[in-house]
């Protein structure tokens, strides 16, 4: 195993060979799209080239996503040709090789390059972007700072605190891995300090920070999929979808407090909170995600509501010097975003 923050020469020539199908699509992309799907033949090129890109997909999902769901592919790609022997309603007819790579690889409306990973490159990754302005604009720590004052003080205050601002932060994420770190980084170590047991720690802020993805105005990438394919607004799915997230979280919450007061957890010291004051002064920084809300409302796609929502964030942060985004900062955003992007980015291409 090579180190994870080091890449081996392995890793680089995978890296550049990963490059030659792309290169492919982009360079032939009007005459592909002028073939007949599934009647055109598949060159000799085509099909090495888009095997090569399926075994690097499959590879990417088991490094950056987990091997299990690399397994899975793997499977659903090896059904297609058992299937022609199975019995009853998992028989299938008998599909040519060439076929499968041209349906993963050679079609704009399916497999790898389907809408799925269309969704992704568009609309979430626009959020995610967003996302990570937020988190650097120290959103983040607002959300932690004003749960603390709300729950803090309560029978597993700290606990309690997890829940709150897992949900408020994954209300601007959408990326449940983002939200551990955002939250998990000051909630687990107060749990543990305080005497929770670890493990209780870190389920807590596990099951909190997924619920993330399921509370809006930024949800996880299904939202934004389920929107493309159904033609409903994100608008109206977020909207749908707040009841269920607000009783994920209270059911949460309560399971939480009942924990508490069976095994006598206890609350946060307020030594260690800020005043009232100290957490209000900061509530400036939910302007984005007020100016978010606003254009999907009035019927801004999301991807122009996310752009107003980013160059606003970027203008509040020069209200204060901790806040301000410098140059190294927005490398860090976009370093940050491209992480998890690539990360959804494989996920959604093993789905397609």
């Amino acid at each position: 195993k090579s180190p994870a923050d080091q890449p081996s020469w392995l890793d680089w020539i995978l890296a550049v060979i990963s490059l030659v199908p792309a290169l492919y699509i982009i360079i032939y992309n009007e005459p592909l799209n002028m073939r007949m799907q599934m009647v055109s033949s598949v060159s000799t090129l085509q099909i090495v080239l888009g095997t090569i890109n399926i075994l690097l997909v499959i590879e990417a999902i088991r490094r950056v996503v987990v091997p299990a769901m690399a397994i899975l592919v793997a499977i659903f790609l090896l059904y297609v040709f058992v299937a022609p022997y199975l019995p009853s309603i998992f028989y299938s007819r008998p599909l040519r090789f060439s076929r499968l790579v041209e349906m993963n690889y050679l079609l704009s409306d399916s497999g790898i390059y389907g809408s799925i990973t269309g969704v992704t490159a568009t609309f979430v990754a626009i959020f995610v972007i967003f996302g990570s302005f937020m988190e650097m604009t120290k959103t983040g720590a607002f959300f932690t700072n004003l749960a603390s004052k709300l729950a803090g003080q309560g029978p597993g205050g700290p606990a309690k605190i997890a829940v709150i601002s897992s949900g408020l932060f994954g209300s601007i994420s959408g990326v449940a891995s983002a939200n551990v770190y955002a939250t998990g980084t000051f909630t687990i170590p107060l749990m543990k300090k305080l005497g929770y047991r670890p493990q209780f720690a870190g389920a807590v802020e596990a099951a909190a920070s997924t619920g993330g993805l399921i509370m809006p105005p930024i949800m996880g990438a299904g939202a934004f999929v389920m929107s493309e394919i159904t033609n409903i607004p994100y608008a109206t799915i977020a909207l749908a979808a707040a009841l269920g997230a607000i009783l994920y979280y209270v059911s949460i919450y309560w399971r939480v407090h009942f924990v508490a007061l069976k095994d006598n957890l206890k609350a946060m010291d307020p030594k260690d909170m800020l005043s009232w004051k100290q957490v209000l002064l900061d509530s400036y920084l939910l302007l984005p995600l007020v100016v978010l809300i606003a254009f999907l409302v009035i019927g801004y796609s999301p991807f122009g509501a996310c752009t107003y929502a980013i160059g606003s964030s970027f203008l509040i942060s020069f209200l204060r010097k901790d806040t301000r985004l410098s140059p190294k900062k927005l490398f860090q955003i976009f370093e940050k975003s491209g992480y998890n992007c690539i990360m959804l980015g494989v996920t959604c291409a093993g789905a397609g």
